[in-house]
């Protein structure tokens, strides 16, 4: 019982001391974002989120570092983290959609925009990247129709070759016949 409580006076005392060094260790992690020291903000909400797994504001933190210094892998891995603990988190949603983007997965894109104005509809980053995604899709689309109707008439215009080719071979031998096995008049 004696060692039972000793241990809990020692936890309940350290406690404070954790707490202390969790929110100056988030401190200088938010300075270095500021700062645009980004590789030392990852150490130190690698850091943090070693210590608290489940802060998504951490998770959002350390994907956004990642993303800047283009370790876009890490930066994935760390949006999704944020979206298996909270679904609805605008911000995860909102970074994964421009990851997308930028792999040139639009529809992927646009989905993950969707998700992040549902989950914030006021949210003006998202309306805009929604909107220029939007635009992006449609002359994608517009450019496939036209690429679709330039190679139809490509086709198209080969045949008639192949028929012309055709049609001058068959008529020059049809004139090469009759030359070969015209009768002499005379």
């Amino acid at each position: 019982m004696t060692l039972w409580l000793l241990m809990t006076l020692l936890v309940w005392c350290e406690e404070p001391e954790r707490a202390q060094d969790r929110q100056q260790l988030e401190r200088e992690a938010s300075q270095a974002m500021q700062a645009g020291d980004f590789a030392s903000a990852v150490g130190l909400l690698e850091r943090l989120v070693s210590q608290i797994p489940n802060d998504t504001n951490l998770r959002n933190n350390l994907g956004y570092c990642y993303k800047k210094l283009d370790r876009i892998d890490d930066a994935h891995r760390a949006f999704e983290a944020v979206l298996a603990r909270q679904p609805g988190n605008a911000f995860a949603s909102l970074q994964l959609g421009n990851l997308a983007w930028e792999r040139g997965d639009l529809d992927s894109a646009r989905r993950l925009y969707q998700r992040a104005l549902t989950s914030d509809p006021g949210n003006d980053s998202v309306k805009q990247n929604l909107a220029a995604l939007l635009g992006e899709i449609a002359l994608r689309d517009r450019l496939d129709l036209h690429r679709g109707r330039v190679q139809a008439t490509f086709w198209l215009a080969i045949v008639a070759c192949v028929l012309v080719a055709a049609a001058a071979l068959a008529w020059g031998m049809r004139l090469h016949w009759k030359v070969d096995h015209a009768t002499p008049r005379g």
